[in-house]
């Protein structure tokens, strides 16, 4: 790694003094109509010198190199092009992108009389392995010398993403065209950019013929991201010079640009534009990636906004941000130098077990924080019961309004058996269970035992004793001044105050005065601002990616699957498997963390993600599994594959044992009547019929058949654990373990959050700074329209 970190070193350096000897000068061109459709009309790429092809951004890339149009993104841009109106009464440019269409027209009546009108359409594709191509057609209208010309032509350009942070652009202008006397035009160029993106150089170079002359001239510029929307630029094109700058205000801009002669004073255009909206980059740029930073308090909520796993949009639920998002944003804040912590609205979060783990890695993201010196502001927003107020303690101050309610101190576990309901309606259910605890959780399996309900017991019982002993911890609390506070009954705010679990009454706006009063003069940004940079692929990539491969809810066979109307997740195989055979072919993909928030689901799909796992091991990718909330039954299975697998102590896993469920109506048939006769070749054929409920042949038959599998999971644990028979035979009974417990089993490696297991792997591998790949299926337009 120190090794190719010199290289990319040696890389950049070579460039930079390539640009620096790469200016040349040569003859400038008198033609209004070359002019028109050969120079950018752009005020950002003016400012950098014209030096444009390589940057190829925003609306700007219509008129420059349309394979940036690729870039997501929406802009609507005006720009007066010569304003004071020194060469032109009207030359202006406006522009429309919404990736990956743009339209623009350019409009110049020169004071001579000569004018055109150019109509832009472009379109661009995102192409793999880090190419991107554009086309721009041009429908072009032009008066000279009292001569109209009606014609069109069009532009071809290409962007090579040839490393994370160099870029090379070809453009081939005016390739096709149709009653235009004028030759083609060849640019190419490349831009390099600063690790955070607050430096970007760009040079070009153009090659042409005019007149029967073969022209070879270049352009160089560059641009300085000054502070919060605030961009400043500057730039060389033959005898000229320019600068350039640009002021933000959230969704509104305004561009200013500068060109002047070297020698000849007089010769001065001066430009001016607005735009409004963004691209995808210069959104999560906009704060976080400039020279000069303002601290900020990274803001966000967390309650029934938050889906565990990965974010989901969905038509009654909403938007909902996933936790492995928040996860890596939260880090990404933490590691940040202008970020001076966090202000945290809760809201109600699901009262269950498995909620516990995902306040656990929450947590863990805090306490990483303010080791690195980040404070933490929390607001209890009107209820707080055992989740949200563990999640609470965590920060150096909490409030919560006066009138708002702590209750429900403890945890609670509620087993519903359906089986008798349905018996009396004629249906009847056969379980088998393969694993002696497997079935005690089902609703149509029997009533519990009195062991299953003992191991019930200690499973609840320990994942409350992980949360009271933190919370008591944190606060610094006397277990003989608040026991009585943890018997599930009510609490005004004020006795929580005075009990000493949260600091301060009032409301959401009284904790913003708080923070302000402790620390002035900090803002606040939303927390999506830390996203880091898209990743666009590239050619040359830095060997420093860590894949991540999520398994969210059920697993099935087939594709994966998210409701559109309640926003449920499902795994799919096949999904996971066209995933692994991309990753095993990149190289620059070093390991894989395998991220799991699953109860499990088939066996069959199970055991095909787990040999996908295998095989990229087997093609030297290191895999670790980092499990969330719940990663039991098929949710451990796949997990046996990886190098090492890491769990918070409040996850739930294990449920290692195979059960199936076979419903049956012929207590029903019976009741109304309806008679069965069945013709079958063998006594087995109408087993699955559904109107009959199994015999004891049956029984045996689909037990032993189920034991087969049950084996099979056994066996990989004995392997993939490293455990003796009887170990194994301990531990797979279908019994479900925290991970405090599943470590002492020997059933995961370490404790851990998914940021612990991501950093443990890159540290594994030698890499410093790892850049994360999350492979999911492509956004539908519902979901970029409302996800952050």
């Amino acid at each position: 790694m120190r090794q190719s970190f010199l290289f990319k070193w040696v890389l950049q350096s070579a460039i930079f003094w390539l640009i620096c000897f790469s200016f040349v000068s040569a003859s400038t061109t008198n033609s209004f109509l070359y002019d028109s459709l050969k120079y950018p009309t752009s005020i950002r790429a003016i400012g950098m010198g014209n030096a444009y092809v390589g940057v190829a951004e925003e609306s700007s890339a219509l008129f420059i190199n349309p394979a940036g149009l690729v870039m997501p993104g929406r802009m609507l841009n005006y720009e007066s092009l010569d304003f004071q109106e020194r060469s032109s009464s009207t030359f202006e440019n406006f522009a429309i992108h919404l990736s990956p269409l743009g339209y623009g027209y350019v409009r110049n009546t020169r004071l001579n009389g000569d004018s055109s009108k150019i109509t832009y359409y472009g379109y661009a594709n995102r192409g793999s392995n880090g190419v991107d191509w554009g086309l721009t057609y041009k429908s072009v209208d032009v008066t000279m010398d009292h001569v109209k010309t009606a014609a069109f032509s069009a532009d071809i350009g290409l962007l090579f993403r040839l490393t994370p942070r160099f870029n090379w652009g070809v453009v081939a202008k005016d390739v096709l065209k149709r009653d235009l006397d004028i030759q083609p035009t060849l640019v190419t160029g490349f831009s390099i950019m600063s690790k955070d993106r607050g430096i970007v150089i760009a040079n070009d170079w153009v090659h042409y013929d005019f007149q029967n002359q073969h022209y070879l001239y270049s352009r160089l510029g560059t641009e300085f991201r000054i502070s919060d929307g605030v961009f400043f630029r500057m730039g060389l094109d033959r005898e000229y010079f320019s600068l350039g700058s640009t002021f933000g205000f959230g969704f509104f801009n305004l561009d200013y640009a500068l060109k002047a002669h070297f020698q000849e004073q007089e010769d001065r255009t001066y430009y001016f534009g607005i735009k409004f909206g963004q691209t995808q980059i210069s959104k999560e740029l906009r704060r976080r990636y400039s020279m000069f930073k303002k601290g900020a308090f990274a803001e966000f909520s967390i309650g029934g906004n938050l889906s565990v796993g990965r974010s989901v949009v969905s038509l009654l639920n909403g938007a909902k941000m996933g936790t492995n998002d928040v996860l890596v944003l939260m880090d990404h804040a933490s590691t940040d130098e202008s970020c001076e912590g966090f202000i945290v609205r809760i809201g109600s979060l699901t009262q269950s077990l498995s909620t516990v783990a995902v306040v656990e890695e929450l947590r863990r993201s805090f306490e990483k924080a303010k080791r690195l010196g980040k404070r933490v502001y929390v607001y209890l927003d009107g209820y707080a019961s055992l989740p949200e107020l563990y999640l609470a303690t965590v920060a150096d101050y909490v409030m919560m309004p006066e009138l708002g309610t702590i209750g429900q101190l403890g945890l609670d576990f509620e087993i519903i058996k359906t089986r008798e309901f349905f018996k009396n309606f004629g249906i009847g259910y056969d379980v088998l269970s393969s694993g002696e605890h497997k079935g005690a959780l089902n609703p149509n399996s029997k009533d519990i035992t009195a062991k299953d309900r003992d191991l019930i017991e200690g499973l609840v019982n320990d994942l409350y004793q992980q949360v009271l002993m933190t919370v008591k911890e944190d606060r610094d609390l006397s277990w003989d001044t608040i026991s009585e506070s943890f018997d599930g009954s009510l609490l005004s705010a004020t006795k929580g105050k005075e009990l000493g679990l949260i600091d301060g009454l009032g409301f959401w706006k009284d904790l913003k005065d708080v923070v302000a009063k402790r620390q002035p003069n900090v803002g606040r940004i939303k927390l999506e601002a830390f996203a880091r940079d898209m990743s666009f692929g590239a050619i040359f990539p830095f060997y420093n990616r860590i894949a991540v491969i999520e398994v969210d809810g059920q697993i099935n066979s087939g594709k994966s699957s998210s409701d559109f109307l309640y926003g449920s997740k499902s795994t799919g195989a096949e999904d996971i498997r066209e995933i692994v055979d991309f990753i095993k072919k990149d190289a620059s993909i070093r390991g894989v963390i395998l991220r799991v928030n699953s109860p499990g689901g088939s066996m069959l799909a199970s055991d095909q993600i787990y040999h996908a796992i295998n095989e990229l091991r087997e093609a030297s990718k290191r895999v670790y599994t980092s499990m969330g909330n719940v990663a039991a039954s098929g949710g451990y299975y796949v997990a046996l594959a990886s190098d090492q697998i890491w769990a918070s102590s409040a996850t739930l896993t294990g449920s290692i044992g195979v059960i199936s469920v076979f419903q049956n109506i012929e207590a029903l048939n019976e009741l109304l009547g309806i008679q069965r006769e069945v013709i079958k070749t063998g006594p087995y054929m109408d087993m699955f019929s559904g109107n009959h409920a199994l015999n004891d042949d049956e029984l045996s038959l689909l037990q032993a058949f189920q034991h087969e599998k049950y084996e099979v999971f056994v066996d990989r644990v004995k392997t993939g654990r490293s455990m003796t028979q009887d170990q194994v035979a301990e531990v797979a009974q279908g019994q479900v373990f925290t991970g405090h417990d599943a470590k002492r089993l020997k059933l995961v490696d370490r404790i851990g959050s998914f940021q612990d297991a991501i950093g443990a792997l890159a540290n594994d591998l030698g890499i410093d700074d790892p850049e994360l790949v999350v492979f999911r299926k492509p956004l539908s337009f519902i979901e970029r329209l409302f996800l952050p």
